[in-house]
């Protein structure tokens, strides 16, 4: 597919932005002490939470040119590395934009791993025909739902609606984004369950994949 370049394409400037503008919602609702990013490229939202803080530690399986030791780096083998390995308890745990670029055969241990990591997931992931870089599962919400109910973890969709028309954001965060706590968690945060409904942003149907 052909990227508007100029707007948005997922650039660090553009992950910093969304990040900052993000985080502070989050943490306002969690108050997270530790933070675990899956996935986490440069680390920079794990650095937005550090602003407030928070202790963090990344999981990426490709090496970039950050090397501010926020980040270890698993390999491409990214989820079977994790599930060999302490990752300790966070309190939020983050996985944004990063379900998509995985074998459809992790999934169930993505999720698995998750889980284990942390009581309140932060999560975006590519819907189908979404598009972009080394997109091999994009799957619609129901797809994770299924599979975060397996283990008693339920979904909430305020940020997303909060963040809808906020342009300072890639509308894929916009469109994406969603917590997953179990029943309790969720509760305590004064946050309903929601089944999580299938929509594409107005902003993204111009330059979606056909």
């Amino acid at each position: 597919m052909s990227f508007p370049a100029d707007k948005y394409l997922e650039t660090r400037e553009a992950v910093q932005r969304s990040a900052a503008v993000v985080v502070p919602l989050v943490y306002d609702l969690v108050r997270p002490k530790t933070v675990v990013d899956v996935g986490c490229g440069e680390g920079d939202w794990l650095r937005e939470f550090a602003r407030f803080g928070c202790a963090g530690v990344g999981y990426d399986g490709s090496l970039t040119d950050s090397q501010a030791g926020l980040v270890t780096y698993l390999g491409g083998d990214l989820i079977p590395r994790l599930a060999d390995r302490m990752i300790g308890h966070a309190d939020l745990a983050i996985c944004v934009e990063v379900a998509e670029h995985l074998p459809e055969s992790s999934a169930d241990d993505l999720v698995a791993t998750l889980v284990e990591a942390a009581p309140v997931i932060l999560w975006s992931a590519a819907i189908p025909h979404q598009g972009g870089y080394m997109h091999i599962n994009e799957q619609w919400p129901s797809y994770w739902a299924a599979r975060f109910a397996e283990h008693g973890y339920a979904a909430n969709q305020e940020l997303r609606w909060q963040l809808w028309t906020d342009q300072r954001i890639t509308p894929w965060y916009r469109m994406n984004l969603l917590l997953w706590a179990d029943l309790a968690t969720l509760a305590d945060l004064g946050l309903r369950a929601e089944e999580p409904i299938p929509v594409v942003h107005p902003e993204m149907m111009g330059w979606m994949d056909r």
